[in-house]
């Protein structure tokens, strides 16, 4: 009975220790997104100032803009979760502790 009641305790403890490297690996995932979605966010705009400034001069546009956004196509990249594991392992943010960026 104590032999179990020992195994019940360390498998109690291994969910704990699993359901802790999930919630992290979760939140690490979310700053991954936050930080893609504000970059994409800025360079969408920067496009948006580059066509703007290309009307205003009327230059012609560039080979391959045409259609180049995929949010105007209504595309999106989808990834999978074996993606996100990599890109979260060699991800380093360029903001955080240390870094000066908050």
């Amino acid at each position: 009975m104590r032999s179990l009641e020992e195994e019940i305790r360390k498998a109690q403890e291994t969910v704990r220790s699993l359901e802790e490297e999930i919630r992290k690996a979760r939140e690490a995932c979310d700053e991954v997104v936050a930080y893609e979605e504000r970059k994409i966010s800025h360079d969408r705009a920067l496009l948006r100032k580059v066509r703007r400034v290309r009307a205003f001069f009327g230059l012609a546009k560039t080979e391959g803009e045409e259609g180049a956004d995929p949010a105007e196509r209504g595309t999106q990249q989808i990834l999978e979760p074996s993606d996100v594991m990599v890109r979260r392992r060699n991800f380093q943010p360029p903001f955080g502790p240390g870094t000066g960026g908050g």
